[in-house]
């Protein structure tokens, strides 16, 4: 099989995608400009790094319910 086909059959397998943090978020974004990805839900969530103090746990946690829907 080619790459092409190899890359399409795992595309058609993920349907959702998190990333962790602004900087996850930029590279998915940057790496992915040119790949259709419209079946497939995005979710960029707060960092969980011990850096990100701007967010309490509280709200951490509110944040990533998503990933009880489906992530």
């Amino acid at each position: 099989t080619s790459r092409r086909q190899r890359q399409m059959c795992i595309r058609d397998r993920i349907h959702t995608i998190c990333c962790n943090g602004g900087k996850a978020a930029a590279d998915f974004k940057k790496y992915t400009r040119q790949l259709d990805l419209q079946r497939i839900t995005v979710h960029f969530l707060p960092s969980t790094s011990p850096a990100n103090a701007r967010w309490s746990l509280t709200k951490l946690l509110e944040a990533w319910q998503v990933i009880n829907t489906g992530c």
